[in-house]
């Protein structure tokens, strides 16, 4: 205790921590606004962060009170309300340039976090 105490006043270990984290979920999100168009898979982020999927989830967890699968889902989900609100892209097209399966899934996908389906978020936030 009184070890670490010392490291802190001189600016080593507990202070390196919280760099070493903050500097973490920087990268975290910076991948996470390069990639969530092709992967959504927290262990393609966690291997591109040299971290365990196990660590990742203590640091956003910490952060935000999410996982990082429901953050990598919100960024989808904003992406997906952007494209449905301000082009004339079908769903359908959506679905290919966010790389999903198929049309159905990403119906599924976008209707289990939002309440709505993709066509009638479009048409609800259309007629505003």
């Amino acid at each position: 205790m009184a070890m670490d105490g010392e490291m802190t006043q001189n600016g080593m270990g507990s202070n390196k921590a919280i760099s070493r984290s903050r500097t973490l979920i920087i990268r975290f999100l910076k991948l996470v606004a390069q990639h969530f168009r092709t992967t959504r898979e927290v262990s393609f982020y966690a291997d591109q962060l040299c971290i365990t999927t196990t660590y990742l989830y203590k640091l956003t967890h910490r952060r935000w009170n999410l996982s990082p699968k429901e953050l990598i889902d919100q960024q989808t989900i904003c992406q997906i309300k952007t494209l449905l609100s301000s082009t004339d892209m079908s769903v359908k097209e959506i679905a290919a340039i966010l790389h999903f399966e198929d049309t159905p899934y990403m119906c599924r996908y976008f209707r289990q976090r939002t309440g709505l389906s993709p066509t009638e978020y479009r048409n609800v936030t259309t007629k505003s």
